[in-house]
């Protein structure tokens, strides 16, 4: 799709380039103001983005003040607690009694009522078309919509025109009555005069008009605005933005990135913009300084010196613009941007270019305005220079004005039609040129019309005057004459100011295309207009385009088929002409001239319902009548407009019964078969779903439609590619459609379907979870025989041998459970398989239960509950669940301490000293306070860690060793196996260990007899006791032998070396040697012996 955007009388075009019969979709182009950007097409969403972006941050602006703030408007409403905080922000009331914790959906409803009752109710508030369940149930649309409602309520009415209020003149009196836009954009004006703002989107997408306002509000706070570039647009809104923010305190409710993009809407726009009017200059702002841009960084800097202001003036006013009448004074302003007004010169010249005929006089407005009157006297085109010290000063410069007689008012004429359109005119098509005067004292007999080709022949002109007020002229021509013609309006005997008009006559054409529809006869401002344009198998480029009185917003939707469906919504009322395009050539018929008038009060066609299957796009057989109900009984009071087209845009005939106050009974018989489109219309608007496309087919026979193939048969199992054929070459001309369904659930299931091109289909799906499946098979609109077919899938992977432990069917709310699922018996696994649950509460909320893969095929699954109930857990490998029904666990309040476990060595025994360990698990107890006591010699420091598992480290320290007894409660209750008992030792200490006997003395060492002495390890923490003998010669014949004699005491016996050595005898204790004295401490033990 390309898209052709123009700024010249609001032009707007689409190019569609069609290939065979289906249109193509392309990127998009956008050609604003002659400069060529191009987006994707999907940027018609960006700005749904931009305004749920910025309609959050407006949120949390207003609820900073009760600590609150919102992530997501679609979810974070739901329950009406936000909701009802920011109504009472907004208000500054206190709604009426709220439920606090709504756990269950009626509770959420109840509390999103109160909040819609109280703006209803109580702030007058007028809501449409939205309820509780559209909150709760998280639609998007809608709540950015009742977002919208509170901005436009607290914002922008309640607060911005205050000051305006305080006013008692009937011009502020009338500006109240105003729409909000047109307030704000007339106080920016009044502001930033110089910019003449029409709106709040592309005309500050460079960042200018921006700068201008904080500066504006603030006198040189940003004073080099007016030298700030238009490519540069991203850096100048992000430096007046962030003035802004720091001193005037106006928050960034929308970002600089966002605030220039093309698709920003208006509402993101007045949302931010209408915080200025309250902006509060804060103490210590730079005034007089400029911001500019440090050489070595990104970060903005305000130095001292003031930046020297270059002026930007410009001038606006009817006395600029044609249409000025002699002798009647007419004016324009000038934006002086701070100059002097001394150094302003205007010069105007009459046609002659002198300046004697022309009265003209300055006076000056409040504050930067100065206005210039005139009072020309000559008719004709008149010149106006405007000088600021003897220098042309605008890019304008001069102005041409065409002044015209004073009895010829051309503001009070109009001239419509499809003879003055400068293209899509073709020999032989008959064109009207329409005139209308609001003037009470205009003579239909002066106005003249003249059509001549270039050629200088004079076509024929059939002219109608009608007597009544407002008066109305209508001339007929034919051209006969391909090239350009010349149409002159005159009145009196001079030319209309817009007039002559260059009209292109093209040569006759033939073509395929149609285009048809409501939106190509009658239209209302600010709705949608729709039409369709039928290629019929023509290989073209199309294109659209809207002129008129406003820029039109114009889509373009490809259906796929060879047809598009467009819609345009125009901004103003009047008359829009409706290009239709085949490679940049108007179609026959087009331009279509649509009028485009107000809405009747109270019509809603949103109300209007179509319904039947008269209207469905299929089951529509040539020859036979289907039917359909209109029903507008709700919408109000107008006229609903039924009529059909087919493809060739011949109009089909419907019948219409009135069986109730507009309320319709219609009926057709299709008598080709073609596509038809069938256009619903209420006060001159397409209902919902209009334009219905039908398709007519010849008479089929869905009997005859066969179906077979692997898909069908036992063999389906997950995981796998499944196909089978659907036969339907005997049964006639058709569209195949196949739906695929979970039996259980419901649930759709992805189905491809493959033309084989002999009247037969392949049909192609995948399922994951086993179960019963229901195919559907429609062939012509209609179900064939047999339906539903049932398919049973089987899991790609025998599950039986996958065992589930540890599942509590009795748990307790708000606590942490826990079981295991063990895969080690699989005998066939899959790589990437992985196991999942979920758990179902009893107000069916769905929820992941957190898994941990212990990496040996087991998975420890955790879960909890916080309501009451039975709660249903699935649990699957490879997305095959493991049971055929969930699993069920009931949930209650309450606790149970025998489900509490608890290990680790701290609870048997420990060092003095040394932190000692064990690990309480409470999963699965339930709620309760866990308590951990410890008695004995000493006081014990305790230390808790969460294991945020259900589980807990305990860590304790004790000063004396001895016995502990420790306590282990859960709700005041012992667990199994508490009070536990531990003893608790000496650190070890080589230097506390003693050791003395007669083996150890000199005298009574002797070769080959046992020599024995004792070891004291009583005052040392425990560890291994050793005893190594040897000598220069070599060890002794026997390793010592150690024998515990009473806790902690040793005797060893040991024989010495050889003879004539001298022998070591080494006391080792923890791996370290005891000190060598017999009751004290040395390094080591050596002992000379004297051996005999």
């Amino acid at each position: 799709l390309l898209l052709l955007i123009t700024n010249f009388f609001f032009h707007f075009c689409i190019f569609v380039h069609i290939s065979n019969v289906n249109i193509i979709k392309y990127h998009i182009m956008v050609y604003e103001e002659m400069d060529f950007v191009a987006i994707q097409s999907r940027d018609k969403a960006k700005w749904k983005t931009i305004q749920q972006n910025t309609f959050t941050r407006w949120v949390n602006e207003r609820l900073k003040a009760v600590d609150c703030s919102v992530n997501n408007l679609e979810t974070d409403l739901t329950n009406g607690l936000l909701l009802i905080r920011l109504l009472e922000v907004l208000s500054k009331k206190k709604l009426p009694r709220y439920n606090k914790k709504p756990n269950f959906r009626s509770q959420r409803l109840e509390n999103v009522s109160v909040a819609l009752t109280f703006l209803e109710t109580v702030e007058g508030i007028k809501l449409v078309n939205i309820d509780s369940s559209d909150i709760v149930d998280g639609r998007l649309k809608l709540i950015l919509g009742l977002i919208w409602t509170l901005i436009l309520h607290y914002s922008i009415d309640a607060q911005i025109w205050d000051n305006e209020r305080n006013r008692q003149n009937q011009e502020n009196k009338h500006k109240l009555q105003l729409p909000p836009k047109q307030r704000l954009l007339d106080w920016l004006n009044s502001k930033i005069p110089g910019f003449h703002l029409t709106n709040l989107t592309t005309q500050w997408s460079d960042g200018r008009p921006l700068g201008a306002l904080v500066d504006s509000l603030a006198p040189g706070l940003c004073p080099e605005w007016s030298m700030w570039k238009a490519a540069n647009a991203l850096k100048n809104t992000t430096i007046a933005m962030d003035l802004a923010e720091k001193w005037l305190v106006i928050p960034k409710l929308i970002e600089p990135e966002e605030f220039i993009n093309p698709n920003v809407d208006e509402m993101s726009m007045m949302t931010y913009l209408s915080q200025y009017p309250n902006a509060k200059l804060q103490p210590g702002a730079p005034i007089g300084s400029s911001v500019i841009e440090k050489s070595d960084s990104n970060k903005l800097e305000y130095p001292v010196a003031k930046m020297k202001r270059i002026l930007q003036i410009k001038a606006s006013g009817p006395g600029l613009q044609s249409g000025v009448i002699s002798g009647k004074t007419t004016h324009f302003d000038i934006y002086m941007a701070g100059g002097d007004e001394k150094k302003f010169a205007i010069q105007i010249l009459n046609p002659s270019g002198k300046s004697d005929s022309v009265n003209q006089r300055f006076r000056r407005l409040s504050g930067d305005m100065l206005r210039c009157e005139y009072t020309p006297e000559m008719v004709g085109m008149h010149t106006i220079n405007i000088f600021y010290d003897d220098h042309s000063v605008l890019n304008n410069n001069p102005y041409e004005v065409w002044v015209a007689s004073g009895s010829f008012d051309p503001t009070e004429w109009k001239v419509f039609g499809r003879g003055i359109q400068n293209s899509g005119i073709r020999v032989g098509d008959k064109v009207d040129v329409r005139i209308l005067c609001n003037g009470g004292d205009a003579d239909a007999s002066l106005v003249e019309m003249i059509v001549k080709h270039s050629d200088g022949t004079i076509v024929p002109i059939h002219r109608k005057n009608s007597s009544i007020r407002p008066l109305k002229v209508e001339g007929i021509y034919q051209p006969t004459h391909a090239g350009v013609h010349i149409v002159h309006i005159k009145y009196d005997g001079k030319d209309f100011p817009s007039s002559p008009f260059e009209v292109m006559v093209d040569s006759e054409m033939t073509s395929k295309i149609r285009a048809f529809g409501p939106g190509l006869q009658s239209g209302v401002v600010n709705r949608p207009c729709k039409f369709t344009v039928e290629t019929n198998g023509e290989r073209c480029g199309l294109g659209f385009s809207v002129d008129g009185p406003s820029k039109a917003e114009l889509t373009c939707h490809d259906n796929g088929d060879g047809s598009a469906e467009i819609c345009y919504i125009p901004k103003a009322c009047g008359e829009y002409a409706i290009h239709v395009l085949s490679n940049d050539v108007n179609i026959s018929g087009s331009p279509y001239m649509v009028e485009i008038g107000e809405s009747h009060l109270g019509c809603i066609p949103e109300l209007v319902k179509c319904s039947g299957a008269g209207i469905s796009e299929y089951g529509h057989v040539c020859g036979q009548r289907s039917t359909f109900t209109v029903d507008a009984s709700r919408a109000g009071d107008s006229a609903v407009k039924i009529f059909a087209m087919d493809s060739d845009g011949m109009e089909m005939n419907i019948q219409q019964k009135t069986i109730a106050n507009n309320v319709y009974s219609c009926s057709f018989v299709p008598e080709s078969c073609k596509r038809h489109w069938i256009m619903v219309t209420f006060d001159g608007q397409s209902v919902p779903g209009s334009p219905f496309k039908i398709h007519v087919s010849e008479q089929t026979n869905p009997n005859l439609v066969r179906m077979y193939g692997p898909g069908l048969e036992e063999s389906v199992r997950t995981k796998d590619r499944n196909h089978f054929f659907v036969d339907c070459a005997d049964a006639g001309p058709g569209k195949v459609e196949v739906c695929m369904k979970n039996h259980a659930d419901g649930m759709p299931v992805d189905v491809q379907i493959s033309d084989c091109g002999n009247g037969s289909y392949t049909v192609y799906y995948k399922v994951n979870k086993p179960g019963q499946y229901d195919i559907y098979v429609r062939f012509a609109g209609s179900l064939i025989p047999g339906m539903p077919y049932k398919v049973q899938v089987k899991p790609h992977i025998d599950l039986s041998n996958v065992v589930i432990r540890g599942l509590e069917e009795r748990v307790f709310i708000n606590s942490i459970s826990e079981f295991i699922v063990d895969t080690t018996a699989l005998t066939k696994k899959i790589g990437d398989a992985e196991v999942s649950c979920t758990i179902r509460s009893p107000d069916g909320n769905m929820a992941r239960c957190h898994i941990i893969n212990e990496k040996d095929g087991t998975y420890r699954i955790f879960y909890s509950t916080i309501v009451e109930g039975k709660h249903e857990l699935q649990v699957s490998y490879d997305d095959i669940p493991l049971t055929a029904q969930p699993l069920l666990v009931h949930a209650v309040d309450g606790h149970d301490e025998t489900r509490c476990k608890v290990q680790g060595a701290g609870l048997k025994s420990g060092l003095v000293g040394i932190p000692c360990r064990f690990r309480v698990d409470t999963k699965g107890a339930g709620s309760g306070k866990l308590n951990i006591a410890i008695e004995g010699p000493s006081e014990s420091t305790i230390s808790t860690a969460d294991n945020l598992d259900g589980s807990c480290t305990v860590e304790y320290v004790v000063s004396k060793a001895g016995v502990y007894k420790i306590s282990v409660t859960f709700a005041e209750k012992h667990i199994p196996g508490s009070p536990f008992t531990a003893l608790i030792e000496p650190p070890l200490d080589p230097n506390l260990v003693r050791a003395w006997g007669p083996g150890l003395e000199p005298k009574n060492c002797r070769f080959d007899l046992p020599l024995q002495f004792l070891v004291d390890t009583t005052r040392s923490g425990p560890a291994q006791l050793q005893v190594l003998v040897d000598s220069e010669c070599g060890a002794a014949p026997k390793q010592p032998e150690i024998v515990e004699q009473a806790h902690g005491v040793y005797k060893v016996t040991y024989y010495a070396p050889a003879v004539d050595s001298n022998c070591k005898v080494h006391i080792l204790y923890g791996g370290k040697e005891i000190p060598n004295r017999l009751a004290n401490i040395y390094t080591y033990i050596y002992i000379h012996l004297c051996i005999y």
